[in-house]
C-alpha cells in the first residue's frame, strides 16, 4: 500500500513546527530534534523530542507528537491530535 499524499494543512503545520525548532536551539541548554513518529496511530504524523540540560546533565525531557488522519477518528473528535509528554 502506497502512503497517501500529505494533506496541505498538515504539511503547512509540520513546516511551521520545523521552522520553530530551528529557531529555538540553545546548545548546552536545550536540545530539540525531530524523531521518528508513531506509524500505526495515523496516516500522517510528526514527532519531536526536547532535552533540557544543566551543567551537561539532563534535568528534563519531553516528546511532542502531532497525528493527522484526514478521515478523522471518533475518539479524537476531529482529524488531528496532539500528544505531549514532559518529565522533569
Amino acid at each position: 500500500m502506497e502512503p497517501s499524499p500529505v494533506p496541505a494543512v498538515f504539511g503547512t503545520a509540520v513546516a511551521g513546527l520545523r521552522d520553530a525548532l530551528r529557531g529555538e536551539q540553545r546548545p548546552g541548554v536545550l536540545v530539540l530534534q525531530e524523531i521518528p513518529a508513531p506509524r500505526r496511530l495515523a496516516p500522517h504524523a510528526v514527532a519531536f523530542s526536547a532535552d533540557v540540560l544543566r551543567a551537561d546533565e539532563e534535568v528534563g525531557s519531553g516528546r511532542f507528537v502531532v497525528l493527522h488522519d484526514p478521515a478523522g477518528q471518533d475518539g479524537w473528535q476531529g482529524d488531528t491530535r496532539v500528544v505531549a509528554f514532559v518529565s522533569a
